[in-house]
C-alpha cells in the first residue's frame, strides 16, 4: 500500500506515524497552503507535495487517500478519490450524515474501492486489558461506555463562540 495524506491537522502526523511503523509508505501530501504542508513533507520526507487537489489525485505514486481534514469536508475529498479510482481511509467521523455515508458506500462498490473510517477501538490497550479483567468480572448483562476526550474549542463554545469545531455547518464535532 502506498498512501497519499488530504490535510496537515494535528491528526495528520499521527496517522503518518502508525503508517510508517506499519511500514506503508506516503508518498504524497495534499494540503491547501504550501508553506503549512512543507514542514510535514520535510519531516517524513515525503516526495510530492500539491495545492491542487485533482493533480494530486492523478498522482500514480499512491493507491490510497487518507483524509484528515475537518469533518464536513470529509464526504466531497472521499468521493472525489473514489471518483479518481483511489481507495480511500477517512478520518472520523466517517461523514456527517447517513446519506453522504450511503453514497460513499455505493460509489466504492461502483468503482471497486475500498473504503474505511480511521477508527478501531477494539484494538486499542483499553480493550486488550478489559479482555484480560473479563475473566474476574463473570457474566456480563449490561455495558454503557462513553469514548470521548475534553475538546481545547469547549470553553470557547460556552463562551457562545462557534469554532468549526461545534459548527452545525461543519458536522457539529465528532
Amino acid at each position: 500500500m502506498k498512501v497519499g495524506i488530504v490535510g496537515n491537522g494535528m491528526i495528520v502526523p499521527i496517522a503518518i506515524e502508525a503508517m510508517l511503523r506499519a511500514e506503508i509508505k506516503v508518498t504524497a501530501l495534499w494540503c491547501r497552503n504550501e508553506a503549512k504542508g512543507k514542514p510535514i513533507v520535510e519531516k517524513y520526507q515525503i516526495q510530492n507535495q500539491y495545492t491542487d487537489y485533482q493533480a494530486f489525485l492523478n498522482d500514480d505514486s499512491f493507491d490510497t487517500v487518507y483524509i484528515g481534514l475537518t469533518n464536513a469536508l470529509h464526504y466531497q475529498y472521499a468521493k472525489d478519490a473514489i471518483l479518481a479510482r483511489k481507495h480511500v481511509i477517512v478520518e472520523k467521523p466517517f461523514t456527517i450524515s447517513t446519506a453522504e455515508a450511503k453514497e460513499l458506500h455505493a460509489l466504492a462498490l461502483e468503482h471497486e474501492c475500498m473504503l474505511f473510517e480511521a477508527i478501531l477501538s477494539r484494538y486499542s490497550k483499553n480493550y486488550e486489558h478489559l479482555k484480560d479483567e473479563l475473566v474476574k468480572i463473570g457474566k456480563i448483562k449490561l455495558i454503557q461506555a462513553n469514548f470521548s476526550k475534553y475538546s481545547s474549542h469547549y470553553d470557547e463554545f460556552r463562551r457562545g463562540i462557534i469554532t468549526p469545531t461545534f459548527d452545525k455547518a461543519h458536522g457539529g464535532g465528532s
